[in-house]
């Protein structure tokens, strides 16, 4: 007999505030890709049958599994059975914590671990996943009233602070989970090669030719592992890290040699193509309102 799951309602999304709150519950078909924000992610698994990968670890989930993902680390949830996927996610931007001053200034440790190529994951227990749930969904209510109840913008940054205590107490005790790696080692390896050569002039191919496989071969199990291909997954890790040097204030033309791009013209076409805003205007927007994509 199927186990019947509890019926958190859905947390309504928003696109005007530094953070975002969803509960999804999406079909089998949505697998996803290998992706990054360029802010922080707070993801509670409450049912399916799915895996988290990172570039250098897997995990199958479990319900009750808090994963926590600074910006720019590249993940993908892939659901490997008929179940319906359901997760309550957390995205908060980079730039809401700088902008709180020096009392906010631990708020992000919970993100922070010794190995950070590893899944940072504290298991909740029933209790506390309801607790969880029942801040998110005070949450969703404080953000539907956005600007038409006294307070509620107030009450939606008070309501997140909580969240972040309860998450960085919990990290403070928690104890690393044991759990078999599903991660292959040959996507592993590509990740890696793709790492250390990521300003260089790389393809497939060459990544291939590296790992002494074939380009058909690797392509075939790379996707069907990460969601994209070998190519595309080196122009999103290209995009990701010109977005990190972008914010950190380097000037575009030396963020298009640095994120191996090494053309001008092609990088700004590239970029644009990607976020709908030129490098420069995306520089000198990158306090604007959080954008899902």
């Amino acid at each position: 007999m199927k186990k019947e799951m509890p019926n958190y309602k859905k947390i309504m999304e928003t696109h005007e505030n530094d953070f975002i709150c969803a509960y999804k519950n999406s079909p089998i078909t949505e697998t996803g890709i290998y992706h990054s924000h360029d802010g922080y992610e707070i993801y509670l698994f409450l049912h399916g049958d799915t895996k988290i990968l990172l570039e250098n670890d897997g995990k199958i989930m479990e319900p009750g599994d808090l994963v926590l993902f600074p910006p720019y680390v590249f993940h993908h949830a892939c659901p490997m059975g008929t179940e319906d996927y359901g997760r309550v996610v957390i995205n908060i931007k980079e730039e809401y914590f700088e902008n709180k001053g020096d009392d906010y200034k631990h708020f992000t440790d919970c993100f922070k671990q010794e190995d950070m190529t590893k899944l940072n994951i504290i298991h909740l227990n029933q209790e506390q996943i309801d607790t969880f749930v029942g801040y998110t969904d005070l949450l969703e209510k404080s953000l539907n009233e956005h600007e038409q109840e006294f307070g509620s913008t107030v009450l939606a940054e008070s309501i997140l602070n909580i969240i972040l205590i309860t998450i960085n107490r919990l990290a403070n005790k928690k104890k690393t989970p044991t759990y078999v790696d599903v991660l292959p080692k040959t996507i592993t390896d590509a990740f890696n090669y793709i790492n250390l050569h990521l300003s260089d002039s790389i393809s497939a191919s060459s990544v291939a030719e590296n790992l002494h496989l074939h380009p058909v071969y690797l392509n075939r199990i790379f996707k069907a592992n990460t969601g994209t291909s070998i190519q595309q997954y080196i122009i999103e890790k290209r995009l990701a890290l010109a977005k990190k040097l972008l914010k950190e204030g380097n000037a575009p033309i030396d963020v298009c040699f640095q994120s191996g791009f090494n053309n001008y013209s092609n990088f700004s076409r590239t970029f644009s193509n990607h976020t709908g805003t030129s490098p420069k205007q995306y520089q000198m927007s990158v306090r604007s309102p959080f954008v899902v994509h």
